[in-house]
């Protein structure tokens, strides 16, 4: 994930290591990353990841092909699990937070996630 943005004042911040800026130290973070990496076989898609979303906050995700953009949005609805670190929906688990009608998305690509047993 491109982490090399400017950023407006009072929106979120995301850094690849040091201190989460945002919200999430007083729980008020819609979504909140701490440490997260995901590679996907050889290719690290998000290494270290902090990153703090304040509640009520809009946030726009920009970065070239492969910067990890999809795959912070995956972790941030629990379709993915980070391989290291910890993600946050509403201070909930993404996968609860979503199942418990709190959160909604429409992603780029259409389909039914596959039942894992």
């Amino acid at each position: 994930m491109n982490t090399q943005s400017s950023v407006a004042p009072g929106s979120a911040q995301a850094h690849r290591s040091g201190s989460v800026s945002g919200g999430a130290a007083d729980g008020r973070s819609a979504v909140a990353f701490e440490g997260v990496s995901r590679s996907f076989g050889s290719v690290r898609a998000l290494d270290g990841v902090d990153l703090a979303i304040p509640v009520g906050s809009t946030l726009a995700l920009l970065g070239p092909n492969g910067a990890g953009k999809s795959t912070a949005i995956s972790l941030m609805l629990g379709l993915l699990r980070p391989d290291r670190g910890t993600v946050r929906t509403l201070g909930l688990e993404p996968r609860d937070a979503v199942r418990s009608g709190r959160v909604g998305a429409m992603l780029q690509d259409g389909g039914l996630p596959t039942r894992r047993g």
